[in-house]
């Protein structure tokens, strides 16, 4: 596979761009340059305030507003609507997501899900809470829920052919302790399992260590070690 990233886990939790083109021609860019995937980024909040929320799903004109505010957020939330006009106006975060996967699938590009963040917003630091499992932003239960909960709802995609665990794992101040194998180990097969048993049909990507560019001590002697 070949593709693009479309990031979908900032502030907002709405993917981006949709402000300045249609998701239809953003989908034309894509496949005109070749590319057959995109990588589709999301929030563990975002599946938070679905399932812990009064009203569910968050209708991506209250989540403009309060990541940017009322002036702003109404500005992008209008030309959003002006540049997708068949969107329904009331359309919520994971709408987007479905309207998003649809088009793909027209297009004959496939999606590929990667949970980015815990918290909503920009990636990647070493402090800024979403770094490792249990991490001030990190809850490793909901992450898991948060998984299992994407996966099976992707299965009404057809073109949904991978997920990823987590986006660049990294070692937290607070995470001295437990930064190490088995830690990687017990809770990325966890989160594969809850993908897995949701829906067993797509591929899953491990994300490694020090902000994915480490695989070394998955193989060392001592799996118990703590991280260089």
């Amino acid at each position: 596979m070949a593709g693009v990233n479309w990031p979908g886990g900032g502030e907002t939790m709405v993917p981006e761009g949709l402000q300045y083109a249609s998701i239809r021609d953003i989908v034309t860019k894509v496949s005109s340059i070749g590319m057959n995937v995109i990588r589709l980024t999301w929030a563990v909040q975002m599946v938070d305030d679905i399932l812990d929320l009064p009203g569910g799903d968050v209708k991506i004109r209250k989540s403009f507003n309060e990541a940017l505010g009322r002036e702003n957020g109404t500005i992008v939330y209008n030309a959003v609507m002006k540049n997708n006009p068949t969107l329904d106006p009331e359309i919520t975060r994971l709408g987007i997501f479905d309207a998003i996967a649809k088009e793909c699938a027209a297009q004959g590009i496939y999606v590929h899900l990667d949970n980015h963040v815990s918290k909503a917003g920009w990636c990647c630091q070493e402090r800024d809470g979403n770094a490792w499992f249990d991490d001030v932003d990190f809850n490793t239960i909901k992450w898991k829920r948060a998984l299992g909960y994407m996966a099976e709802h992707g299965k009404t995609w057809p073109n949904l052919v991978s997920m990823a665990l987590r986006n660049e794992l990294r070692r937290g101040p607070n995470s001295f302790q437990n930064y190490n194998w088995a830690t990687w180990y017990g809770n990325m097969t966890a989160g594969a399992e809850a993908i897995h048993k949701a829906n067993p049909d797509v591929l899953i990507y491990f994300s490694g260590l020090g902000f994915d560019t480490e695989l070394r001590p998955i193989f060392a002697d001592d799996q118990g070690s703590a991280f260089a």
